[in-house]
């Protein structure tokens, strides 16, 4: 008997006679007030990648620290994603399997106050399922 996993974008684990895949997080740093991916975030963005080539679904989502207004934020969280979804089709990743979204000054890692500059709030969270 012969069992396949269709999932290859994480960690596929075989359970009796079901794969039940892992998801993968992968979290891409930017400047401030920048849509411009750093030099030094190049390769996790290559191996977000490799990994995402064969997955059901990618979810891409920008996220900003609070030093911008609302609709500042928003607006840069989403030219940041799109960078990234960019990077990744032209890396191989199929378009039709990528959804990306900027939530702004939403789900802080580093909770600050209000107009405080914080890099690990400036962020993509590239999730591979």
């Amino acid at each position: 008997m012969q069992i396949r996993c269709g999932f290859i974008g994480g960690v596929a684990l075989l359970i009796g006679l079901v794969c039940v895949a892992q998801e993968r997080v992968h979290v891409i740093y930017f400047r401030w007030n920048s849509p411009i991916l750093l030099p030094s975030m190049e390769q996790r963005v290559l191996t977000a990648a490799q990994t995402a080539k064969l997955a059901r679904r990618v979810e891409v989502t920008g996220y900003t620290d609070t030093s911008l207004s609302d609709a500042e934020s928003v607006d840069i969280s989403d030219r940041m994603a799109k960078a990234v979804v960019a990077e990744l089709i032209r890396h191989g990743v199929p378009r039709e399997v990528i959804v990306s979204r900027g939530l702004g000054e939403v789900n802080l890692v580093k909770d600050t106050g209000d107009g405080v500059i914080e890099p690990r709030n400036r962020r993509v969270e590239i999730v591979i399922r």
